[in-house]
């Protein structure tokens, strides 16, 4: 051997496993970055085009409070585009399986009015109880008691919006 280090790539049959034999000597430092780069570079060709794909994400709100006997209670929210957005009234306790009125309104920065959908329903951890199409536009959740709550109960309303 003369002249320089000498350097030896062994490629197994997967190139995600690549090992680097070489001497121990203070000049291997740039032929070893060399070979590696060279490696690398080969190892992540692919000929075949990709698109890129655009995975849809949805924002989940959560309306905690608290409702009492007659009582109602509201949040507000922006829809930015047009888009299916669901509301499911998840917990309600201690009246626990008593059904109540959830509904989508309209929000003019003071009030909330229902003026969009109303459903009738008790609590349910899986299924949505509203799901509608809504324009851009300032608009509320409301929760109301229709005469079943006995004291005052905790509720959660989960807002999903694309």
């Amino acid at each position: 051997m003369t002249g320089g280090p000498s350097v030896r790539a062994v490629l197994p049959s997967k190139p995600a496993k690549v090992a680097i034999l070489f001497p121990m000597r203070r000049s291997c430092g740039s032929a070893l970055a060399g070979v590696l780069t060279a490696i690398l570079a080969g190892a992540g060709c692919n000929n075949t085009p990709t698109t890129p794909s655009v995975t849809p994400t949805s924002t989940t709100t959560v309306f905690a409070s608290r409702i009492v006997v007659g009582g109602s209670a509201w949040r507000s929210f922006i829809q930015t585009d047009t888009s299916i957005v669901t509301a499911r009234l998840g917990g309600l306790s201690p009246d626990e399986n008593a059904v109540v009125r959830i509904g989508f309104g309209n929000f003019d920065g003071t009030t909330c009015t229902s003026t969009v959908m109303t459903v009738d329903t008790a609590p349910d951890e899986e299924k949505p109880q509203l799901s509608m199409p809504l324009p851009p536009g300032r608009y509320c959740v409301m929760i109301w008691d229709i005469g079943n709550l006995t004291k005052l109960n905790d509720f959660a309303i989960f807002l999903i919006q694309p």
